[in-house]
């Protein structure tokens, strides 16, 4: 390999370098970074959930069905 090759080589092998610790970096500081959780959760009258109707948006269900594969998720 002549020098021109390896000038070039060694310019892509440092570039790939560079964005693979960018990435790496960036998917850390999101996989890692800590979550904000209120000191006093907002105070509200209680839920009450008799039965499989009233699993609503009004009760504090975000997502799911209710079946085992997909359970309802309450949360403010």
């Amino acid at each position: 390999m002549d020098e021109s090759g390896s000038n070039r080589l060694s310019t892509f092998l440092g570039a790939l370098l560079l964005i693979s610790l960018l990435a790496f970096s960036i998917s850390f500081v999101f996989l890692f970074s800590a979550r904000t959780v209120s000191a006093s959760p907002d105070s509200h009258a209680p839920i009450y959930i008799e039965g499989d109707g009233d699993f609503t948006p009004a009760n504090g269900v975000r997502s799911g069905s209710g079946t085992e594969t997909d359970p309802y998720i309450i949360e403010n």
